[in-house]
C-alpha cells in the first residue's frame, strides 16, 4: 500500500488522551485521573486529505466528531 497523505488528530480527549493542568494536578497526586502517564500531542491543525481517484476528505477522528462544523466550514 502507498501512503498518500496523513492526518493527526487535533482535538484530544481530556482525561483520556491528556490530563489538563497536568503540572498542577500531578503535584496534588491527581494524575491518576488520566488513563496514561504521558499526554498525547495534538496535530498542528485541520487539513483536507487528498489521494488519487478519491474526492478530498476532511477527517473527524473520534472526539473530533463533536465539532462537525470544522470539517465543513473551510478550515481544512
Amino acid at each position: 500500500a502507498t501512503l498518500f497523505d496523513r492526518y493527526d488528530k487535533v482535538d484530544l480527549v481530556p482525561f483520556g488522551e491528556f490530563l489538563p493542568f497536568r503540572s498542577i494536578l500531578g503535584r496534588l497526586g491527581l494524575d491518576a485521573l488520566a488513563v496514561g502517564s504521558i499526554d498525547f500531542q495534538a496535530g498542528s491543525g485541520r487539513r483536507t486529505l487528498s489521494a488519487p481517484t478519491v474526492p478530498p476528505l476532511s477527517p473527524l477522528v473520534c472526539f473530533e466528531a463533536v465539532f462537525p462544523g470544522t470539517a465543513t466550514d473551510g478550515s481544512g
